[in-house]
């Protein structure tokens, strides 16, 4: 007798995804690749796993489609487990409700565009008995993406972007509950990168299927995501919004791979009871009214984060740096960039970055002071 299949509905007050406590290690080592991974997705939200090569954001993913088998921890589909290490529950992985678009795309080259797009249906774990019907719905989503005129031509025919619009195509039609995708723009050229990561968010907010996906790219992350999860060796760094990722990022790694940062090392500060941080650093005295979570008292570690364009490079002797106490410094190097100009000042023994809009009006060499005002330096404790 064949095994049935796991059916799963996802009830209308149920997270999509729930992860609980995931670990994950190799061989029987002590060492794990992801630990302590927990968080949830609510159902037809964007969440992405983003983090440098390594962290653990693919095995993560793995382990959600059941193509790893986690050492620790839980996994929740709409309510039913579909892993549960403490109770050896393990629902194969073509029995989760899932659909998975890899890096490579998986797509079949002895197959047309619409064999392809059809496989799910004819053999997955939501089979359609009627071959009209199997057609009829295979050509509403290909039309959806674009791909409908190509229909009857050989897959390998088709151009990287319209073979990552083939391998959404087919798997939204194994109508899952939870789509999963891996990198798979990574193979395509920058312009057409930025391209299909809008037509992908669109495609995902028209059918609205929750979905989980994994980048190492910032932009990606922040252009597309509801939710972002920065993960730093096999660990959580923070769950938030792109928005407040960027701007109220809670560490130093969060803050330098999210766009890029100054990090000033602390000597010694002050967290006043009203929330600012004080901090005396090699470049000078900070005042910072944003502070990632602190008690007041003395502090002996820490960052002051300033943004490139919270960065202002103004004259030496100009009124303003003269006034709210500007740091003096020497430009090390110069760029016009079209939008803006990137300026690098030595001060402090640090480099500091800043891009401002305008005309280029230094050079190297040139004294120049430094303004970073109160309201745009963050302390981050670590």
């Amino acid at each position: 007798m064949a095994a049935v299949a796991h059916e799963f509905t996802v009830p209308a007050d149920r997270e999509a995804v729930v992860v609980t406590d995931l670990a994950k290690a190799y061989g029987g080592s002590d060492a794990f690749a992801i630990e302590d991974i927990t968080f949830e997705v609510p159902q037809g939200q964007f969440l992405t796993l983003l983090g440098p090569s390594g962290c653990g954001k693919t095995t993560t993913l793995r382990c959600i489609a059941g193509l790893e088998r986690a050492t620790r921890g839980r996994i929740e589909m709409g309510g039913d487990v579909v892993f549960d290490a403490s109770s050896k529950r393990d629902v194969k992985t073509e029995d989760r409700p899932i659909a998975m678009v890899p890096q490579s795309y998986g797509i079949w080259p002895h197959m047309t565009v619409l064999e392809n797009a059809a496989f799910p249906m004819k053999y997955g774990r939501k089979r359609v008995k009627e071959k009209g019907d199997i057609r009829t719905r295979a050509m509403n989503v290909l039309e959806q993406v674009g791909l409908a005129d190509f229909a009857d031509r050989w897959s390998t025919r088709l151009s990287g972007g319209q073979q990552q619009r083939l391998a959404l195509a087919r798997a939204l039609l194994c109508d899952p509950d939870v789509l999963l995708l891996d990198e798979p723009l990574s193979n395509l050229d920058a312009k057409l990168r930025v391209r299909l990561r809008g037509e992908l968010r669109q495609f995902q907010q028209q059918f609205g299927v929750t979905s989980l996906y994994v980048t190492h790219d910032q932009a990606e992350a922040l252009a597309m995501s509801d939710t972002v999860i920065v993960m730093n060796q096999g660990k959580v760094e923070q769950i938030d919004s792109p928005e407040a990722l960027y701007n109220s990022p809670r560490t130093s790694f969060v803050a330098d791979f999210i766009g890029s940062a100054n990090l000033i090392p602390i000597e010694e500060g002050t967290a006043e009871a009203s929330g600012v941080v004080v901090a005396k650093t090699s470049v000078g005295q900070f005042r910072c009214e944003t502070v990632s979570t602190t008690t007041p008292g003395e502090l002996t570690s820490g960052f002051v984060c300033a943004r490139p364009e919270n960065v202002m490079v103004l004259p030496v002797h100009d009124e303003r740096a003269l006034a709210e106490g500007g740091i003096h410094a020497k430009v090390t190097a110069a760029e016009f960039l079209g939008d803006r100009v990137a300026i690098d000042v030595a001060v402090g023994g640090l480099t500091l970055s800043s891009s401002m809009p305008g005309p280029l009006r230094v050079q190297p060499g040139d004294e120049v002071a430094v303004l970073i005002r109160p309201g745009d330096c963050l302390y981050l404790d670590r």
